[in-house]
């Protein structure tokens, strides 16, 4: 990050809750560790050691304070993630005017990692020196015996001296006539940039090295990841064995595309990074980019945020830090954020989201609450949905896959279960909306609708009414050709319900034929019903074996398909007698017939 201009004088001013257990993570919200103060650990990352986990971040001044850093690196440990205790500052400042690390100087963005052979904790951080502002841009190094510290401070470098990247072609090495002469962000500067202006500049005193993270790879090779030349391009330097300094082996990455808060993960065989544009405080559109090989070639994958376009602009208000690994999930993940306040940095929001995945690109969308156990993150709350009687995409709607499902006047896309054509009666078309209406059914026709089109991975939206007493459902995985008949409307159900006035509510297993559940199966939670004759919004996201339930922005119901969990969970249902039932890797869409009135609109669906 950059400049800031901060007060001399010691005013300790902090949000203050009162103490108590977090069951929850809140974006954006103070978090409060266990003695109710804000966490103080921004920019920061997680290290996990012997079952607790270790937040280290910059200890940042309180709102009134002129010095940049008067503290350090602060610590906090952690057995569940919810709930932090503060260990104190884990690297301090040095109270002497002839070291680098004194106080007034900048500290940013530190990560630990530790060294299984020395059995040493080593910090690095971003460092600029007192009244430099951010000329210096070096890296500092500081060594521990014990996680919570107090760590050492070794020395602050720019890294590879004299060294030319792996990646560096020979012709890059020639300097040109003129180079450093030419109009900054001119074609001819960036193509100079790209082809190492800084890179030869900076060559005998060191490669900048600023916005900084740690990368342990799975050969135990750690990697400082860092932007240099004048943050235009991000450096993937090598480690020594003991990570207390540089090989010498560094690879150019990105080059000239302004990158900085690098964050790295790998899933499923591949690497991913979280990365921001430069400017400063002020968050801007994240960015996402993947490769086969940490050292590259990597390529970008664009903005990773999918919210409304304000949202995506600013990377939902927030700057990335470090991803965090699920406890015990292959391929879950946690995108960790800054909110910053300058005016009030050790008030700056922790803007913590889980990392999602449209078929096999992760992707963060906004979520109000979220908590994590063993089973994994928990989605407890998120933004609630706006409805519309419109039936009609939006521009972003339709950029992001979304296609409907109701155009809201004919019954195009829509045929009986069991007859292959819409049913004469018993269904009805008025007003944008399409209904289950009992009044208009003749005899012998009615009865539940599939949709034409057959789906795999996908997430519908629908928007229901419901009248006092109904009973209906949205089924998926349906197939009528291979059931035939009997068997025709059989499936994972989303359970439509008056769950006050219809008896079904009381029957099944606690509550698990009840509304937004999984009909016979799972009982919903975080229900909000907005009640008879009133819009509902439901969703059912599929990715692969993974299902989850929505009901007015609110997670209800997750599961995961073909474990033995769930086929002991159907072992105990009605669907006892159906074989594999459930575990059909794609179907259609099922609106059912119940007999009562309900009323559905706003059909839209988007495949992974």
């Amino acid at each position: 990050m950059k400049k800031i201009v901060v007060p001399s004088f010691l005013i300790f001013i902090v949000v203050c809750v009162s103490a108590q257990d977090n069951a929850s993570i809140k974006p954006g919200a103070v978090w409060p560790d266990t003695q109710g103060n804000h966490i103080n650990a921004h920019g920061g990352g997680i290290l996990s050691h012997n079952g607790v986990y270790y937040w280290f971040g910059e200890s940042r001044p309180v709102k009134g304070e002129k010095d940049r850093t008067n503290y350090g690196v602060g610590c906090y440990s952690s057995k569940d993630l919810l709930n932090w205790k503060n260990e104190g500052l884990a690297l301090r400042v040095i109270n002497d005017t002839s070291s680098l690390l004194q106080p007034g100087c900048v500290i940013e963005r530190p990560k630990v990692i530790y060294n299984k052979k020395t059995k040493k904790f080593v910090m690095w951080f971003h460092h600029e020196l007192k009244g430099q502002g951010y000329k210096a841009a070096l890296t500092g190094v500081a060594v521990s015996d014990n996680v919570t510290g107090p760590y050492k401070y070794i020395r602050s470098v720019r890294p590879n001296a004299d060294i030319w990247p792996v990646n560096f072609p020979e012709e890059f090495k020639k300097t040109s006539a003129g180079e450093n002469d030419l109009k900054s962000w001119s074609d001819e500067w960036v193509k100079a940039v790209k082809e190492g202006l800084f890179v030869r500049r900076d060559f005998s005193g060191g490669q900048m090295a600023r916005d900084m993270t740690l990368y342990v790879d799975s050969d135990g090779r750690a990697w400082h990841v860092h932007s240099s030349e004048e943050n235009m391009t991000l450096h993937f330097s090598e480690l020594t064995d003991d990570y207390l300094d540089f090989t010498g082996k560094y690879y150019r990455v990105l080059p000239g595309e302004s990158n900085e808060a690098p964050a790295i993960f790998f899933a499923s065989g591949k690497y991913f990074m979280f990365t921001s544009g430069t400017t400063g405080w002020k968050p801007n559109p994240g960015r996402l980019a993947t490769a086969d090989k940490l050292t590259g070639e990597w390529t970008p994958l664009g903005n990773p945020c999918r919210g409304t376009e304000d949202e995506n602009k600013v990377t939902f208000g927030s700057q990335s830090t470090f991803v965090l690994q699920v406890p015990g999930i292959t391929n879950s993940f946690i995108y960790l954020g800054d909110r910053w306040i300058p005016e009030d940095l050790a008030n700056s929001r922790h803007i913590w989201l889980p990392v999602e995945w449209e078929s096999s690109i992760p992707v963060i969308k906004w979520v109000d609450e979220f908590t994590i156990d063993k089973s994994g993150v928990k989605i407890l709350k998120t933004k609630a949905v706006q409805v519309s009687s419109s039936n009609i995409l939006t521009e972003k709607e339709i950029a992001e896959g979304w296609k409907l499902l109701f155009d809201g006047k004919t019954s195009s896309g829509w045929i009986s279960a069991k007859t292959g054509k819409f049913p004469a009666s018993g269904w009805e078309i008025k007003d944008g909306v399409l209904s289950v209406n009992p009044e208009l059914k003749k005899e012998g026709e009615g009865g539940d609708i599939v949709s034409t089109g057959i789906y795999r991975n996908f997430e519908l939206s629908v928007d229901f009414m419901y009248t006092k007493g109904a009973n209906s459902g949205i089924k998926y995985f349906i197939n009528t050709e291979a059931e035939n008949g009997s068997l025709a409307s059989i499936g994972c159900e989303y359970q439509i319900l008056d769950d006050v006035n219809h008896p079904d509510a009381k029957a099944g297993f606690e509550g698990n034929r009840t509304l937004a559940g999984l009909y016979d199966l799972l009982p919903p939670a975080n229900k909000h019903d907005n009640g008879p004759d009133k819009w509902n919004t439901a969703k059912i996201v599929v990715n692969g074996n993974k299902v989850q339930h929505w009901l007015n922005g609110y997670m209800t119901v997750g599961y995961e398909r073909g474990t033995p969990a769930w086929r002991e969970l159907v072992a105990k249902s009605k669907f006892k007698p159906v074989k594999g039932f459930g575990e059909a890797s794609e179907g259609r869409i099922l609106l059912q017939d119940h007999g009562n009135k309900v009323f559905f609109r706003n059909m839209k669906i988007r495949e992974f």
